[in-house]
């Protein structure tokens, strides 16, 4: 994408927060706050050389009463991708801790974060992320959703626990720990699939979005769940020729994670110049299954004018993580 030099303006980023933190008895400390930031000037792709509308339209532009032509504002050129520092960016968010000092052999770390962060631009040029650039220049609100990289509850907990026995170098140096970690899904950018043209008539490598299509059990945010199809695509229709589609941006979310490590290790100490550590890894403990987000999220194959379901809308075909796995170690410290 092109960049215009003359720019005046940088992006920057206002951040702000407020945490209280108080010593509970039995050694625990809690802390609660508020965190937020606004990034300003944020540069983001967009087409400069935008669609005339039809002639006699009245309302929005890109609804169905002002449809866009598709035919650039100067026909001499076609879509003229270029950076400018036209996005906006919100992020608020509630963390809270549950920390314990290390006191008779036990460690505790525990952190959750609810947030949200909402922005009408996640990128600096065309598909980073699997996102798309700027919909409409100079309607900036209609891609006003949650950023791509947004994650609203995230849980993760710690624990080292040394175990009090004592007696003989075969019962003591136990240690057990563990690391938790837990939280929801990405957000999933719902798309027609039709780039050049698109069904919008919007040029560039803009990625339309569909209309609800109001079928009965559809709601804007229904998601099945199901990792062969996570999302119902009877949920959208294909919106008129030369109008925005109604469905936002990131309109729904991916899979969660949820993982447990284990781990187990007996130091034993042989001599003054030599120990012995002896190490159980259990990684997923709980063979658990944790999917990515759908290898495709776009409704229609084909092009705008001739369009064909998708078959593999929505469907999930690779984890995030592993199967469990377990290994052994033996470690010697001299």
């Amino acid at each position: 994408a092109g960049l215009d030099y003359t720019t005046d303006t940088s992006p920057y980023v206002m951040q702000y927060n407020l945490t209280i933190q108080r010593e509970l008895p039995g050694s625990f400390i809690a802390s609660v706050g508020y965190v937020g930031s606004s990034g300003v000037h944020l540069f983001s792709i967009r087409d400069q050389n935008l669609p005339r509308l039809t002639p006699g339209g009245a309302g929005p532009p890109g609804s169905p009463s002002n449809p866009f032509s598709g035919t650039a504002t100067n026909p001499n050129f076609g879509s003229l991708n270029n950076v400018a520092p036209s996005s906006h960016s919100t992020y608020h968010s509630l963390q809270a801790g549950l920390n314990r000092q290390f006191s008779q052999g036990f460690v505790l770390g525990t952190a959750y974060t609810w947030s949200k962060c909402i922005d009408n631009g996640s990128v600096s040029s065309g598909l980073e992320q699997g996102s798309f650039p700027i919909t409409y220049e100079l309607n900036p609100g209609y891609d006003r959703g949650l950023c791509s990289f947004d994650i609203d509850h995230t849980f993760r907990a710690n624990a080292v626990y040394a175990l009090p026995f004592r007696g003989n170098k075969f019962v003591e140096g136990w240690q057990l720990s563990g690391i938790l970690s837990a939280y929801a899904g990405a957000p999933i950018n719902i798309q027609t699939g039709f780039t050049f043209p698109t069904r919008s008539r919007l040029g560039g490598i803009v990625g339309d979005r569909p209309n609800y299509s109001g079928a009965t059990g559809c709601n804007p945010d229904r998601v099945l769940g199901d990792p062969n199809r996570w999302f119902d695509p009877a949920c959208y229709v294909l919106q008129t020729p030369g109008t925005l589609g109604n469905v936002p941006r990131h309109s729904i979310r991916g899979p969660g994670f949820f993982n447990f490590d284990f781990a187990m290790l007996k130091n034993t100490k042989v001599s003054e110049k030599l120990d012995i550590q002896f190490r159980a890894e259990f990684f997923n403990a709980t063979n658990h299954p944790n999917f990515r987000a759908p290898e495709s999220f776009t409704l229609f194959t084909g092009t705008a004018a001739n369009p064909a379901p998708n078959p593999n809308v929505g469907r999930i075909l690779t984890t995030a993580n592993s199967s469990r796995q377990i290994q052994f170690g033996l470690k010697f410290i001299f």
